[in-house]
């Protein structure tokens, strides 16, 4: 293959390429897997070159790291870390080290067909888009794996009701909307942080011109902080 080229992988390709594990769970476009060594387990190959995959990706880092490109930007997916790939993306993964993923692949179509507010995931997804790793606390990350515990084990019963198959398509639904809240949190996080940073640069900014004003004259705390309060 041509490095310069482009490959393509729709999920089903995916899938074909690499295969299934009988742990692995498929349902209706939608796969939730584990590797517990990456480099091993799966054909990282594949994506040693820059990759457009047509499909949402969610990985979960739980162990090691792994430095991937996404679009133009380089990211170091660490232990206890969320990475959004957004269909369509360019990825390109650099390194694994020692790395245990969980890893949840479903076609755009799937989304629609689980009803997920698609209007709210879009503004969501654009807005984590420019960075899509993000490190998750204890409460965000232990809610995620019970979600994931539970969906593996109620797809193993693999029961032969209509019943079994609306469970399972619920609890991927509120798996994708924790993941939602915990995107949101972090967006608005991030903003916050942005607001008290512009904040901060401001009044230096203004502590500066009044000291460059009056620092012959005055020496009192007290004057630059009713100067700058005023």
């Amino acid at each position: 293959m041509n490095k310069k080229e482009i490959q393509s992988f729709s999920l089903a390709t995916l899938l074909d390429i690499c295969g299934r594990r009988p742990e692995d769970l498929y349902y209706d476009g939608c796969l939730i897997a584990s590797r517990v060594n990456v480099k091993d387990e799966f054909n990282i190959d594949l994506f040693r070159y820059p990759t457009r995959l047509d499909a949402f990706a969610i990985i979960f880092c739980s162990k090691g790291s792994i430095v991937s490109t996404s679009g133009v930007t380089r990211h170091t997916i660490g232990e206890r870390t969320l990475f959004v790939h957004l269909p369509g993306s360019i990825l390109q993964v650099e390194s694994v080290e020692d790395a245990s993923v969980h890893a949840i692949l479903c076609e755009k179509e799937f989304i629609q067909r689980i009803n997920i507010d698609l209007k709210l995931l879009t503004q969501l997804f654009l807005q984590v888009e420019k960075h899509p790793s993000l490190p998750l606390d204890d409460e965000e990350w232990d809610g995620v794996m019970r979600s994931l515990d539970g969906i593996r084990i109620e797809g193993a019963r693999q029961h032969n009701d209509p019943y079994s198959a609306e469970i399972i398509r619920s609890m991927i639904r509120t798996l994708a909307y924790k993941v939602c809240r915990i995107i949101a949190r972090h967006v608005e996080t991030g903003a916050s942080e942005a607001t008290s940073r512009s904040r901060n640069e401001e009044y230096f900014n203004q502590f500066m011109g009044v000291l460059t004003r009056h620092y012959m004259q005055q020496r009192s705390v007290g004057f630059y902080a009713e100067t700058i309060r005023a």
